[in-house]
């Protein structure tokens, strides 16, 4: 019998999914009829929201930066559900802001940890998961990996990696199956845009087109529809890639500023 929904049965682990474009990946999932275990540090917003979906989701306290929580999360799919076939590693944080001349170690490998070490062993265990029944693993870059001066230098170095690791781990994994993208937001797209906007005085972000500035709360949908289509059979012949979606962002050549002197030892980090 044909699914009537493009992710019936299929089993997700979503980091970073209590708020911003993890919740609203996790919403659409649930309505395209997958199970979804929600791995995030925010056990109030994570708690709220699996309740609100009910018996296809599942919330567990998520620290991205451990190996462990993240393993935890990936057994959580397997015993609650039996299988993991979707591993989208969008936890981030913006991390250490201003001059290269004034960037403080902790705050570096701050922003590494969660920002790229979260994605690397989040699909180190996905993978082992998966084994050879395939899947489909997605991680969330920034355009900031493709154009300087859209983000901050660490943020900017990390999401730029995630995008090496994805075609690395590709051309690994694809002979059992199992598919590894990247999805390319713009800073305005992710839920940490009022959190750069609170921490920089001045700053509003935006995108060349007024719609996405005027409804911003409408943009982690559009982020979800393209990681829903990555999840799905639909991009069954898609691997090793990096979907950007950011309503031409870059395209217009955007500077959000988070370079700037009189940000020097600031951080941007609401789970730590």
């Amino acid at each position: 019998m044909t699914s009537s929904r493009p992710l019936d049965d299929a089993v997700a682990v979503i980091t970073g999914g209590a708020s911003g474009i993890g919740a609203a990946t996790v919403r659409r999932f649930v309505a395209d009829g997958a199970r979804v275990v929600i791995a995030d540090i925010s056990a109030e917003s994570g708690t709220a929201l699996a309740a609100e979906l009910g018996g296809n989701a599942r919330f567990i306290r998520t620290d991205v930066s451990s190996e462990a929580d993240l393993e935890r999360a990936v057994s959580v799919a397997m015993t609650e559900f039996g299988r993991l076939d979707v591993m989208f590693n969008n936890a981030s944080i913006v991390g250490a802001l201003g001059p290269i001349r004034e960037l403080e170690a902790t705050h570096y490998e701050r922003t590494l940890d969660v920002v790229l070490r979260s994605v690397v062993f989040g699909t180190k265990h996905a993978v082992r998961a998966m084994g050879s029944r395939g899947g489909s693993i997605i991680s969330t870059s920034s355009s900031a990996a493709y154009v300087g001066g859209l983000s901050a230098h660490v943020y900017t170095t990390a999401k730029a990696a995630i995008l090496g690791f994805t075609r690395s781990v590709a051309a690994e994994v694809r002979a059992d199956g199992i598919r590894v993208n990247a999805i390319v937001p713009g800073l305005i797209a992710t839920a940490m845009g009022p959190q750069v906007r609170r921490a920089i005085p001045g700053y509003s972000g935006g995108s060349p087109t007024g719609t996405l500035n005027q409804s911003p709360s409408d943009v982690p949908d559009d982020i979800a529809g393209v990681v829903a289509f990555l999840a799905s059979t639909d991009a069954c012949f898609i691997t090793g890639e990096a979907i950007v979606v950011d309503g031409g962002f870059v395209r217009a050549g955007q500077s959000t500023s988070l370079t700037r002197p009189d940000l020097v030892t600031r951080m941007v980090d609401p789970s730590g």
